[in-house]
């Protein structure tokens, strides 16, 4: 992937580079774990409707899809192209993609392990990391509709490595 060519605005900036070359392994990993994870939740299937803890561990496998479109949306954001139609496009479909494998799936399994809080067993102890994931999720899509949705208040030119936390 190092050997793909550069964008000239990446090019100019060694931190951009090294962002760019970040985002095109994060990509890579993203459609090929997202895939996989697709192939993953056919052969768990069974776990979700058994109500076993297999299914939950299907279901977190779903994120990986939506990394495909979220790493589309960074590397067009350190091009400087979000007015390309590609862009706008992915940016509402990546919003979906957050909802439906991120957002969706998690209140299903804050929900399925809440039923287990009172056992005190392995489901009580996943119900805590699940609410720790919970506030995290629900951090990164406001960040994301803050974002791609909300205009800008300040000038874009004092966010010059803004790039780095988005």
């Amino acid at each position: 992937l190092s050997r793909l060519p550069l964008p000239v605005h990446v090019r100019a900036d060694p931190l951009r580079t090294w962002r760019w070359h970040n985002l095109l392994v994060s990509f890579a990993h993203s459609i090929v774990s997202g895939i996989w994870a697709l192939l993953a939740m056919g052969a768990f299937f069974s776990g979700i409707f058994w109500s076993s803890f297999v299914g939950g561990g299907v279901l977190t496998l779903l994120v990986e899809v939506s990394n495909i479109f979220l790493t589309i949306r960074m590397m067009m954001k350190i091009n400087n192209a979000q007015d390309h139609l590609l862009y706008r496009v992915n940016k509402y479909v990546n919003l979906v993609m957050y909802f439906v494998f991120r957002l969706a799936p998690q209140v299903y399994l804050t929900h399925f392990f809440l039923r287990y809080v009172r056992q005190r067993t392995l489901g009580t102890f996943l119900l805590g990391i699940l609410l720790m994931l919970d506030v995290m999720i629900i951090i990164y899509f406001s960040r994301l509709l803050r974002s791609d949705f909300c205009p800008e208040r300040v000038p874009r030119k004092q966010h010059k490595d803004k790039f780095l936390t988005e």
